[in-house]
């Protein structure tokens, strides 16, 4: 874990949002899901210490627990994500148009409405964000909450992280609810988000 974001979590009492995504690029039916699950600043530790009880030292991947056939792991962390994160999860997905080649303008439009939406209902003011493979990628998303900020849309103290899952466990949580959500969405397979629906905002964009 980066420095900056240990500070981050010494200095604030707010909420922290962790997000992830899951997405189709190919294909007619093209969809982009961003994932955010929230913890109370107090309950970092005892999550993150939940999480390693729960699945050891390796970071929780879905996707390939999935492959593994790694079926009541997935059931139990399901769970583990309706228990942990006090029932505020946003999921927001959208269509990706034709002429968004890279799906970079459907991943803002879902970061806008997760991050506005959070921070508005929540005060969440600290986003940790499931870093991408190229820094331009992630400059991306943070380009896009300097937009919010500029536009009043957010508060000056709203700041992004990007952090991979080895370095913080807790994105464990977002990759679960995004995971779980497209099974439902893209297969029609509600056994793992059947668990997290009741406590689970989910918004579709236009």
């Amino acid at each position: 874990m980066t420095t900056d974001l240990l500070a981050r979590y010494a200095s604030t009492d707010r909420p922290v949002v962790f997000i992830d995504e899951s997405f189709r690029l190919d294909g007619d039916d093209r969809y982009y899901i961003v994932a955010a699950a929230m913890v109370d600043a107090d309950l970092l530790v005892a999550t993150r210490e939940a999480l390693r009880a729960f699945y050891g030292a390796d970071a929780m991947h879905a996707s390939e627990m999935y492959k593994r056939a790694e079926w009541g792991s997935l059931d139990g962390a399901a769970h583990l994500v309706n228990r942990q994160t006090d029932a505020r999860d946003l999921v927001v997905y959208a269509p990706i148009d034709p002429s968004d080649e890279h799906a970079s303008i459907a991943r803002a439009r879902c970061m806008e409405t997760v991050v506005e939406s959070l921070h508005g209902g929540f005060e969440a003011s600290t986003f940790v964000i499931d870093a991408r493979r190229l820094a331009d990628e992630n400059e991306a998303d943070r380009r896009t909450i300097r937009d919010l900020r500029r536009a009043g849309r957010i508060g000056r103290d709203v700041v992004a992280f990007h952090a991979r899952p080895s370095e913080e466990p807790l994105l464990a949580l977002a990759d679960i609810l995004a995971w779980s959500f497209r099974q439902e969405y893209a297969r029609n397979e509600s056994r793992w988000f059947a668990p997290l629906r009741e406590h689970t905002q989910v918004t579709r964009i236009p």
